[in-house]
């Protein structure tokens, strides 16, 4: 019975094991290491386990932390050795700012020795000083010489189409290409930007959904008026810049409430309703851009691969050349869509057959 109840000393295994288990937990799921001294986990752990002590989150994170990570690191590089993922490695990496500080990733991809398709996320690193060309490559090749990768093990680099990214491979010399689905955005952008009826649609339902997001008594006299017509009380999406396909959800949302629209526009004001033409044309628009959503969804799949971009791309562009019922009004947005596609994806062809003759050539020689 005091056996039971005894706590049990730090350097007893079976404690070990549970400061083990709890810091993996809290890598695993992603949790701050405050998370040991909430309430609600300490409750949990003195009734499951009362002879375990519960140590300060300090020690999870500065005693047991180090090792797990250390073990890790270890048996990744082990997988990562050319007897188990093969000589030719593939990177994907990307820069982004948040809310403290900017940050860059690297994430392997590579076949293992049983032919299964695998991926590794290695670092996500913070950046500091001017994002240029020269410090992109300098932190690009800094991450391989921490994992121990020599640059001959590179066969491709998929990056964004950033200046300065594109410029910290050249200087870094390594295979590079742009990301397939970062290009479609800037073609949908080139698109969107190209025609000013587009434009003004797109500006006044990008009002009406500020409108929305900013009042919530808004927000309720929209949801009566849903209701009274019978349609579904949905919210309105707010387009995001950096996501192009938010813009084509939001076209789809405001085409679905636009007899509420109208509706709200007319008893309540606060943004400027479209005139029946110009739905015609958001309508036109979303028939445009849904197959470049489906291609953008398919590149972007943890399963595909490059060999999905080109028959993709080719598809696109008879899709965007047909002239049909959702080509009308908006003429000059898919002329120009489909100009931006042939010129963009022209540099990725070209690439792709160039990395193909230097892997063909690495393979036979091996």
């Amino acid at each position: 019975m005091f056996d039971k109840q005894a706590k049990w000393k730090t350097s007893d295994g079976r404690s070990k094991t549970l400061d083990r288990m709890i810091t993996e937990m809290i890598a695993t799921d992603n949790q701050p290491f405050s998370f040991v001294e909430n309430n609600g986990f300490q409750r949990l752990m003195a009734t499951a386990e009362p002879r375990y002590t519960l140590k300060s989150e300090k020690f999870y994170r500065t005693e047991v932390f180090p090792s797990i990570h250390n073990s890790i690191v270890e048996k990744v590089k082990a997988l990562l050795k050319p007897d188990k993922a093969g000589y030719n490695l593939a990177f994907t990496t990307d820069c982004w700012s948040g809310t403290t500080e900017s940050l860059m990733s690297l994430t392997c991809h590579f076949i293992d020795d049983q032919w299964i398709r695998r991926q590794v996320i290695l670092n996500t690193k913070a950046m500091t000083g001017s994002h240029t060309g020269q410090y992109i490559s300098e932190m690009f090749l800094g991450m391989l010489e921490e994992w121990e990768f020599d640059k001959d093990r590179v066969v491709l680099v998929l990056r964004d189409s950033g200046a300065n990214v594109v410029k910290g491979m050249r200087i870094a010399e390594l295979p590079d290409m742009s990301c397939s689905a970062h290009i479609l955005q800037l073609v949908v952008n080139d698109g969107l930007n190209s025609q000013r009826a587009v434009q003004n649609i797109l500006s006044v339902l990008r009002s009406c959904a500020t409108h929305f997001n900013h009042s919530l008594l808004a927000k309720q006299r929209l949801a009566v008026i849903q209701q009274d017509l019978g349609l579904p009380t949905h919210s309105i999406i707010q387009a995001v810049p950096t996501r192009w396909n938010s813009t084509l959800h939001m076209l789809v949302r405001m085409l679905e409430q636009k007899r509420a629209l109208n509706v709200y526009a007319s008893e309540h004001g606060g943004f400027t309703s479209l005139s029946a033409e110009q739905w015609n044309i958001v309508s036109d628009i979303i028939d445009t851009l849904s197959p470049v959503e489906e291609v953008t969804l398919e590149m972007s799949h943890y399963e595909s691969s490059a060999s999905c971009i080109i028959p993709s791309v080719k598809v696109l562009k008879m899709l965007l050349r047909s002239q049909g019922p959702s080509s009308h009004g908006i003429k000059t947005m898919r002329q120009e869509m489909l100009e931006s596609l042939t010129r963009r994806f022209a540099k990725v062809k070209l690439r792709g057959l160039a990395l193909k003759e230097s892997f063909s050539s690495t393979f036979w020689n091996q």
